[in-house]
């Protein structure tokens, strides 16, 4: 319902997104702020982007971070594998071990505490 409505507001700007949002979706405006801004998790994580140049449709404006993962998400997956298939692809096991990070400091309080 939320994507067939934003095609009847034309194009919008980053500012009218919150107000939009916070409308449709009957949440505080500051809120949709919040949710949206750069510091919250869904933009840290990646799992939304908001296009701040321009004006552009609502559903241009905010991406996700995959329609497929939006969609499983959607019908109630929750099995990570699944989530991520398609997105992400199985790599073979790594070759490195702790001695290749022996330069990172980090690493070498781990190695002493092996």
């Amino acid at each position: 319902m939320l994507d067939e409505t934003a095609d009847w507001l034309g194009l919008v700007t980053s500012v009218n997104v919150y107000r939009i949002l916070a409308t449709l979706l009957d949440f505080p405006e500051s809120e949709m702020r919040a949710a949206l801004g750069a510091d919250s998790l869904l933009m840290q994580t990646g799992l939304l982007s908001l296009e701040t140049s321009g004006s552009y449709s609502l559903r241009n404006k905010l991406e996700p971070f995959s329609p497929t993962l939006c969609e499983r998400l959607y019908a109630g997956e929750t099995e990570p594998a699944r989530l991520l298939q398609g997105i992400i692809t199985r790599c073979e096991p790594a070759q490195l071990s702790f001695n290749d990070y022996a330069h990172l400091p980090a690493v070498n309080v781990l190695l002493r505490q092996r």
